[in-house]
């Protein structure tokens, strides 16, 4: 029962900290730039638009000249998945770059900088080269930290609490449990200040300010470190307590469902859960090594005790790692298996698959070979049990350093969904409109559409109609009647679109007898 309740906790807390988001694919991606990266324009640009897949956090946006010194007073605002950098005054002929960086719905930071040029070509290099290898590198080993002294004193807490090792192991493993949880916190702590790093840009002196710190707290990372730390406190202060230290474990589980690549992908209710339950059974399963290991040098009874409670929770706990570790790789793969050697972030969960079925297979040579001669008394068992553990060990911390560096490269069902229509947000003075076009290119494409108002909330609207034209093209504008499903949605029949190129949309919304809303927008078809 307590695991079930420990479970449903899970569940709940997952659904809890993701219903309130909406779809995320991983890293943001700069879908269109106005002007575009390259572009020369006749005048000066009264605002340049960074326009993105989804909603985004400017932490730095500079606009800078061609000598690289910064443009003064000029605001930053967004609109959506839009960043719009606004100069005060006209920009004067001459080669710019427009350098940014901005967090994603996943807390993790990208950033480019973008060139063009006023009435003279834009420049031909980067204004901005500063390397982020060494945040890359400290990042992964702060991620690493956190996982092996989070998972290990987890793993440990729920071993205590469902295995019940002999009582001399089972205080050690309180102890440790309680230990790695107090140097988990410190991890916490680090590996928040490293993110900020590279969520800032900031140089690695900066860890002594409260800059990075302030930064990475803002996003979803800040929310998930409160909750993990609150789950390692429940470790630390009631250690002794078995019906708490479930509850401490399955807060430290949750977190991870708060943040990261694999949580925000969409639906985030589900993919969240999956993420949590996921990390739970891996920290059971890896937390047993050592109290397995330590159990060896006690009474023969115990050990046989000990060795059957664990295998029988370990097949529980096994299936459903491999079951929701399975789906959520599929999704990151955007469903292409051709994309686990077509991108690094497939090289990296081949390795991290290899290393797994490595630890699977000396599960099964622990199962049917050396726990059958552990109980039949032959000392080869305890030989080849405390041999197989002790590589247990040292292959659990190497999936856990391979996973540490999955953020390092976006999954490839970030590129998938980009590649699946062309979405352009639409601004007008009710609120603005996200518009996508599915598959977005010439032929038969249907229309997709959320509106809000100017407070965030879906506008309600009696009927619509949406209007494509191209001018240059010599297409007048086309208009088509669009369905309201839902408050805030619009969809529109399948539409065949004839020709590439720029085409201009305008979306009408007649909410009531006297209220229109209009938002028109762009979207350059291939």
């Amino acid at each position: 029962m307590r695991v079930l309740a420990g479970v449903h906790g899970l569940l709940a807390a997952g659904w809890l900290a993701t219903s309130i988001a909406g779809p995320a694919y991983g890293h943001a991606l700069l879908l269109d730039s106005r002007p575009s990266d390259g572009e020369s324009v006749d005048t000066p640009p009264a605002t340049i638009e960074l326009e993105f897949n989804e909603p985004v956090e400017p932490v730095t946006v500079r606009l800078l000249d061609r000598q690289g010194h910064e443009v003064p007073e000029v605001s930053v605002q967004t609109q959506g998945n839009t960043v719009v950098v606004r100069p005060q005054d006209p920009l004067p002929p001459g080669g710019y770059f427009i350098s940014y960086r901005v967090t994603s719905l996943d807390a993790h930071a990208v950033g480019a900088t973008l060139r063009f040029g006023v009435d003279e070509p834009a420049p031909g290099a980067s204004a901005d080269e500063a390397s982020t290898s060494l945040g890359g590198y400290l990042g992964v080993l702060a991620r690493w930290l956190f996982y092996a002294t989070a998972l290990g004193a987890a793993g440990m807490a729920l071993f205590v609490s469902f295995v019940g090792p002999p009582p001399l192991v089972e205080t050690r493993v309180r102890r440790l449990a309680a230990g790695l949880a107090a140097v988990a916190v410190s991890a916490v702590v680090l590996r928040l200040g490293v993110a900020g790093l590279d969520l800032g840009g900031l140089p690695l002196a900066a860890l002594l300010t409260s800059s990075p710190w302030t930064i990475a707290a803002s996003t979803s990372l800040g929310v998930a470190s409160a909750l993990a730390t609150i789950g390692l406190a429940i470790l630390v202060l009631a250690r002794n307590s078995n019906r708490l230290l479930p509850v401490g474990a399955t807060l430290v589980a949750a977190s991870f469902a708060l943040t990261g690549h694999a949580a925000s992908a969409s639906p985030r209710w589900l993919t969240g859960s999956a993420v949590g339950l996921h990390v739970l059974c891996a920290a059971f399963w890896l937390g047993a090594f050592g109290p397995l290991l330590w159990s060896l040098g006690g009474e023969r009874g115990h050990l046989t005790l000990v060795l059957h409670r664990f295998s029988v929770r370990a097949m529980v706990a096994v299936g459903a790692l491999i079951l929701t570790g399975s789906a959520l790789a599929w999704i990151q793969l955007g469903g292409s298996l051709s994309a686990t050697t077509s991108t690094a972030y497939g090289w990296r969960l081949l390795l991290k698959l290899a290393l797994v079925a490595l630890l699977l297979g000396l599960a099964l040579v622990n199962r049917l070979v050396l726990t059958p001669a552990v109980a039949t008394g032959t000392g080869r068992g305890v030989v080849g049990l405390r041999r197989t553990l002790i590589a247990d060990i040292a292959l659990a911390l190497a999936v856990l350093a391979v996973t540490a560096t999955f953020p390092l490269s976006s999954p490839p069902r970030s590129a998938a969904a980009v590649e699946e229509g062309i979405t352009v947000v639409a601004s007008g003075r009710g609120g603005q409109a996200t518009i996508t076009l599915l598959p977005g290119r010439v032929g038969a494409n249907r229309l997709e559409a959320t509106v809000v108002d100017r407070d965030g909330l879906p506008i309600v609207a009696r009927s619509g109609e949406i209007a494509w034209s191209m001018p240059a093209g010599g297409f007048e504008p086309l208009h088509l009647a669009v369905a309201l499903p839902l408050p805030g949605v619009a969809t529109g029949a399948p539409v065949t679109m004839p020709k590439p190129g720029r085409w201009r949309l305008r979306l009408d919304l007649l909410v009531d007898d006297y209220t229109k809303f209009t938002f028109e927008g762009a979207i350059d078809l291939q």
